[in-house]
């Protein structure tokens, strides 16, 4: 009987080693087959899965299906991909859907499908999440679009495309009392993307008027944080004295993007506070700053805080701020057999992400010590984590990955050496493509070929790491 199981975070049936492998010879032809020919059930299906996977090798024909459905569905399925994996291919597309309904707007005209806007507004998304220069122009007509959903993603994508020289149609607009109230929240989350110095002295004052709905409170904080003026951060402490924990939580996530002394007090301080979401907003601060002063209290709290995620916060705090004493801390939290595996899992994934080069010894003592483990937890965590930053440094990891009994672990080091364009190892990845028994296994060794410089042809056949 064949075992099925599902690799974390890949979204990738595989097939057990217990099992027979299924025969998938032409697995990237079939799914080039079905964007050609298949039904739009069947094409949404599979975007889904190559989006789960940030499967990139069908993106050439995922941008000519874009250009050539008709199904709005689709069409927006594969923007909205493209916006995760930050691919600019469909911004002409996506500029072209947005400039259209912007003349909509102009001539009273505008669409009432309900899909036509879903495709819209992913456009739109996308579009600010590039930052192109232009998108603010092509969004300002859309602030008057009689669908609040629309108007908000273009609020949005102003901010995201960093254009000052909106800034005083926005805060003319925040001030119009003609202008739909619930969208103003965004007007000022806007101004804090684009970075307007222009507007601190108008976001201070809705802060400090504590007579302001709470939302545009909390959005005018993110703002200033995002601004960093050196007057804001005296407004934003004042905050924390109050009674509200969302709002606290805004504003010490705002300070914690100064970097200064009197910041790292006020976040210690919340550190302490009664809600669980002003200490997490502070621990999260505190690793921004790099607050080497607040190690031990942060250690306290990633050991005897009540509530999880503070603890998980201070974890990643500690690992930002990277000192030789919350170092050790770390690599005795995830090598300890006796912690929890939720913590050592955090522990382990944020020394990857934030003290990677001081690390690599402590990490190859670590997959020493869960290499033969059964269920891989914590050694799937190593290779995910590794395989993202894809750098040569890290290519003796994703070698042996390559080993691993496990499929996923063989995917993640395939998708390192893809990532880190590590063409000496096409040899080796090659040999999965052909001889692995798990096809998961087998396509992406095919898609990182390609991404190497070459399929089949262009490696030399090497025998299969060992995979019992």
């Amino acid at each position: 009987m064949c075992v099925w199981l599902v690799v974390p975070t890949l979204g990738v049936a595989v097939e057990d080693e217990s099992g027979e492998a299924a025969e998938v010879e032409s697995t990237l032809a079939t799914w080039r087959d079905t964007l050609r020919f298949g039904i739009d059930s069947e094409i949404l299906e599979l975007i889904g899965e190559l989006d789960r996977n940030r499967e990139v090798g069908l993106n050439a024909e995922l941008v000519a299906l874009a250009g050539d459905s008709a199904n709005p569905d689709v069409v927006r399925a594969i923007i909205e991909m493209f916006r995760r994996i930050e691919d600019v291919a469909l911004a002409q597309k996506a500029s072209d859907i947005v400039a259209r309904e912007g003349e909509a707007v102009a001539g009273g005209t505008t669409t009432r499908d309900g899909r036509q806007r879903s495709l819209l507004t992913a456009a739109i998304y996308y579009l600010g999440d590039l930052g192109q220069a232009g998108s603010a122009e092509l969004m300002r007509p859309l602030l008057e679009h009689e669908d609040t959903l629309v108007a908000t993603a273009a609020i949005a994508a102003i901010g995201g495309s960093g254009g000052r020289d909106e800034v005083p149609d926005l805060l003319e607009r925040l001030d119009d009392l003609a202008f739909p109230a619930d969208l103003k929240p965004e007007l000022l989350l806007a101004l804090g993307a684009i970075g307007a110095e222009s507007a601190v002295e108008r976001l201070e004052e809705v802060v400090a008027d504590t007579a302001n709905p709470r939302v545009w409170r909390m959005y005018a904080s993110d703002s200033l944080g995002k601004i960093g003026a050196g007057s804001s951060l005296p407004v934003l402490r004042a905050v924390l004295s109050e009674d509200d924990p969302q709002l606290k939580a805004y504003a010490a996530s705002a300070i914690g993007q100064y970097d200064s002394s009197d910041a790292n007090d006020a976040l210690i301080a919340g550190l302490r506070d009664g809600h669980w979401s002003v200490r997490e907003a502070s621990a999260m601060g505190l690793g921004r700053t790099s607050a080497s002063d607040a190690v031990d209290i942060l250690r306290y709290k990633a050991e005897r805080d009540p509530e999880e995620k503070v603890r998980l916060a201070a974890i990643d705090a500690l690992a930002q701020i990277g000192a030789p004493q919350s170092r050790s801390y770390l690599q005795e939290t995830a090598g300890a057999d006796d912690a929890s595996l939720g913590v050592r899992d955090r522990a382990v994934r944020s020394i990857i992400r934030h003290d990677l080069e001081p690390s690599t010894a402590f990490l190859e003592e670590m997959i020493d010590a869960e290499w033969g483990r059964s269920p891989p937890t914590l050694l799937m965590a190593m290779a995910q984590e590794l395989a993202e930053h894809g750098q040569a440094s890290l290519q003796k990891f994703y070698e042996r990955f390559l080993g691993s009994v496990h499929p996923g672990i063989r995917v993640y080091g395939i998708r390192g050496i893809a990532r880190g364009e590590l063409r000496g190892m096409r040899n080796a990845i090659e040999a999965l493509r052909v001889g692995d028994g798990v096809a998961a296994v087998r396509v992406e060794a095919e898609l990182a070929l390609q991404k190497l410089g070459g399929g089949a042809e262009a490696a030399t056949p090497a025998a299969a790491p060992a995979t019992p």
